[in-house]
């Protein structure tokens, strides 16, 4: 057992001395956890649930089937505990052609049925590069997950870099996350075995937070229409992360917004900067011009509202970047429930920055105090600079000092009202001001081939 002075801690505090270690890079993590958890009884347990909580599957059929052997020996040795650290599968398909073999894996069976007899079986999925046009029977995996436990506790799907089967999302009624990164629907085909018939008397599940992009033909089946096969319910959403695209995207987004009006309390609109000129510029664009493709008006119950932007020297068609924001956050009602306002500008310039210094910030500002009316807004502005070329530009290199202070001086000058605005606490993070770290990744703390080792 543990001696003084760790003895004298509580269980509480440490829980929060793993939770630290826990909070690193996924191998370094894991090598740390690993060797606490033989230290002292009082860390095994801590430190298992930390191992234990995310399951990754990948590699070639043969690496899996291994991988799944492995688990599958520690798991049900260690039933009474480990099992029931596990809330998280993560499938990663890219090195198979046809992993529809996994659900009718025996070993793969009796580690699913284990996992079943946990107190509470695993609720979160993630899949990764799962081609279903390549297999035999697309609705095999899908069949899988419906047969499995899955049916009853899956509430959370990420699903990346995928072709997918359109009854895949009714696999569990009790699905409430869901997060799409380039992922589009196959065509069901009527050879399937799996068929069409065994969901069509399933209700779409009730969708509570979305995060999509670039998954435009599978986004647009959530809508209610006729004779359109609705894949998912978003009248009730409460959460919204996606990344505005082209028109047509935001045309999507807006009926999002129109459908979820009553009960939706955080949007967040992400981007990819993209240096003007690059090779990849084709594929992502710059910033997107907002005004008039969002309309908040609706939205009575918004608390959050994240937007990232970009500004840049070179492209002389949206250089009102800050303009724009001001028109959307104008269509913010005057009653509203608005609490956390976050906008991230990234600055693509050389010195002076002329165009980040001609924004119209003072109108920003004002638009922002009539959202506030008075009532607690916390609102967080946040900059950073990167040259024309897309690097960092470093305070340290002497005159981008100046240059940045100048820029940095002129926007808190600009913003001076609404600091004085009664209700808004306001942060500028930026380089001068020291910028924030950055928020921790999920809590994907997991188990690899090289965790599952017996400590």
């Amino acid at each position: 057992m543990l001696s003084p002075p760790l003895s004298n801690l509580s269980s509480e505090l440490l829980a929060l001395i793993v939770d630290q270690l826990a909070d690193d890079v996924e191998y370094i993590a894991a090598r740390r956890l690993k060797r606490l958890s033989v230290v002292d009884r009082s860390f095994t347990h801590l430190c298992q649930s930390h191992l234990f909580k995310e399951m990754i599957l990948d590699g070639t059929k043969s690496e899996m089937t291994k991988t799944v052997k492995r688990v599958h020996g520690i798991l049900k040795t260690k039933e009474s505990s480990s099992v029931s650290f596990v809330r998280r599968i993560r499938l990663n398909l890219g090195e198979q052609r046809d992993p529809s073999w996994l659900f009718q894996d025996r070993t793969f069976i009796s580690l699913m049925q284990t996992l079943s007899k946990a107190p509470r079986p695993p609720y979160q999925l993630a899949i990764f590069d799962w081609k279903a046009s390549t297999t035999k029977d697309p609705e095999a995996i899908v069949a899988g997950l419906d047969n499995s436990f899955f049916s009853k506790s899956l509430e959370s799907l990420l699903i990346w870099d995928s072709q997918i089967p359109e009854n895949t999302l009714f696999v569990s009624p009790s699905l409430r996350c869901l997060e799409l990164y380039n992922v589009r629907l196959l065509t069901p085909k009527k050879s399937s075995k799996g068929g069409n018939g065994r969901y069509n008397d399933r209700t779409p599940p009730m969708l509570r937070e979305l995060d999509h992009r670039i998954s435009f033909d599978v986004i647009q089946r959530f809508l209610p229409g006729e004779g359109i096969k609705q894949l998912a319910d978003v009248s009730q959403l409460r959460v919204l992360h996606m990344c505005p695209e082209d028109e047509e995207n935001m045309a999507l987004a807006q009926s999002l917004l129109d459908n979820a009006h009553k009960t939706l309390e955080e949007i967040k609109l992400k981007h990819s900067y993209v240096t003007p000129g690059s090779d990849s510029e084709e594929e992502h664009g710059g910033y997107l011009l907002l005004a008039g493709l969002l309309n908040l008006s609706k939205l009575h119950q918004l608390r959050t509202f994240e937007l990232r932007a970009g500004i840049y020297d070179s492209d002389q068609d949206r250089l009102d970047v800050v303009k724009d924001i001001t028109k959307v956050l104008g269509s913010i009602p005057q009653a509203n429930s608005l609490t956390r306002l976050y906008i991230r500008v990234q600055v693509f310039s050389e010195p002076p920055f002329k165009a980040a210094r001609s924004q119209k910030w003072s109108a920003f500002g004002k638009a922002i105090a009539r959202i506030s009316g008075g009532k607690p807004l916390n609102v967080e502005l946040e900059m950073d600079i990167q040259s024309e070329e897309g690097d960092l530009l470093d305070e340290r290199d002497g005159p981008d000092e100046t240059h940045m202070k100048e820029l940095y001086d002129h926007i808190e000058k600009e913003l001076k009202g609404l600091r004085a605005t009664e209700g808004v606490h306001m942060e500028f993070k930026n380089e001068i001001a020291g910028m924030a770290s950055d928020e921790p990744d999920d809590d994907l703390d997991d188990f690899t081939d090289s965790d599952l080792d017996d400590s």
